[in-house]
C-alpha cells in the first residue's frame, strides 16, 4: 500500500528547504545549457529532481536506532524498509541544515521521510521522488539493488524519457515551492 499525503496540507517550506530547491533548480538550469543527446528530456538528475521532486520532513516518530540499516548502503536499507514496512521508496537529494547535499535514498510515509539508515539521525531536508513499489523493483531486477537517479544504468531511461506512467506515486511528500520571478526555469 502506498501512503498518500494529508488532503489539503498547508505546510510551506522552510527556509533550508527554499534553499536546496533553489540549488537543484539551479543545476538543472545550467545543464539545460550544454548540448543534450538528441530526443533526451532531462540533461540531468537535478532536473529531473526539479520537474518530479517532492519535499519530505523527518518524521517525528525516527526508525529505532537498531532497526536501521548500515552507513553507505541507504539504496538497500530504503528497499529493504520499504518492503517491509509498507511506505515509500524515494530517491533524491538529503542535506543536514548548513550541510552539503547528498545522494540518498530513504522512505516516505505521507509528507515524512522515513530514514532507515544508520548515521542520518538529525535535523535534514529531503528533495526526491517517491518511486512506485513495482517500478523500483523491475530497475533494481535487471540492475541489481542501487540508486535509480544515480547510477546512469539505471537513471539513463528516466533522463531521456521520463518516467513512465505509475513510476512516481502521486500526493507523497509535497510540492516543490513556486518558482519566484527571476529564477532558472527547468523545462
Amino acid at each position: 500500500m502506498q501512503p498518500a499525503s494529508p488532503a489539503g496540507s498547508t505546510v510551506g517550506p522552510t527556509a533550508n528547504e527554499v534553499a536546496l530547491v533553489d540549488w537543484v533548480r539551479r543545476l538543472a538550469s545550467v545543464a539545460q545549457q550544454a548540448v543534450l543527446p538528441s530526443g533526451w528530456r532531462y540533461p540531468n538528475v537535478p532536473a529531473f529532481l526539479a520537474a518530479h521532486g517532492r519535499l519530505f520532513r523527518p518524521t517525528a516518530e525516527p526508525v529505532p536506532s537498531d532497526r536501521r540499516g548500515r552507513v553507505g548502503e541507504c539504496w538497500f536499507n530504503a528497499a529493504t524498509y520499504a518492503d517491509r514496512n509498507g511506505v515509500v521508496y524515494v530517491e533524491g537529494w538529503a542535506t543536514e541544515v548548513f550541510g552539503w547535499e547528498i545522494p540518498h535514498a530513504w522512505c516516505a510515509s505521507g509528507e515524512e521521510a522515513v530514514e532507515p539508515t544508520s548515521g542520518w539521525e538529525g535535523d535534514f531536508v529531503y528533495l526526491g521522488v517517491p518511486f512506485a513499489d513495482e517500478f523500483r523493483r523491475s530497475v533494481h531486477r535487471r540492475n541489481g539493488v542501487g540508486s535509480l537517479l544515480w547510477e546512469f544504468a539505471a537513471a539513463k531511461d528516466l533522463l531521456e524519457f521520463g518516467p513512465p506512467a505509475g513510476a512516481v506515486v502521486p500526493d507523497v511528500g509535497r510540492p516543490l515551492p513556486p518558482i519566484e520571478p527571476g529564477a532558472p526555469v527547468v523545462r
